[in-house]
């Protein structure tokens, strides 16, 4: 799943989205960044002009959408994640230093069900689920934050 930098939003795969002159488009996490430009100009291309990738903030956590492998300080985590709980901490770590909502998560972690029907509990329980995995002390999380009333952050 991909980023639509310009207006914060998450793409969908498969739902047609019409791109404007500039709009940023992040993939890989920050590996890849792609920008639209107006088809109807045409420009040369000099490296120069290339956006550059930002070095990565935090290297404790790198979650891999491609091979779904998760690394936490260097090491690869085994046994791999349920798809439920990859599915969750692949949101949070694609808008790492972003608040994502109980909602946003409830969609992402809990696909075939209405987000109004994911309650709070369950959530709670695969956060912890994925705190006891991958934080060193899951009673004091740095990896993943919570932000009190909204939902959660990986910083």
């Amino acid at each position: 799943m991909s980023i639509l930098e310009n207006l914060g939003e998450w793409l969908i795969p498969n739902q047609e989205r019409r791109l404007r002159d500039q709009d940023l488009i992040g993939m890989a996490g920050d590996q890849v960044l792609l920008r639209f430009l107006d088809p109807v100009k045409t420009m040369t291309i000099d490296s120069s002009s290339l956006i550059q990738a930002a070095p990565r903030a935090n290297t404790e956590l790198i979650v891999d959408s491609g091979s779904r492998d998760v690394t936490v300080r260097g090491a690869k985590l085994a046994p791999a994640l349920s798809k439920k709980e990859f599915d969750v901490l692949e949101l949070l770590y694609l808008g790492r230093g972003n608040a994502v909502s109980r909602d946003e998560i409830a969609k992402a972690g809990w696909p075939e069900r209405p987000e109004a029907d994911v309650a709070p509990a369950e959530i709670d329980q695969y956060i912890r689920r994925l705190r006891l995995r991958i934080e060193e002390n899951p009673s004091k999380p740095k990896l993943i934050v919570t932000l009190k009333g909204h939902g959660y952050r990986i910083p």
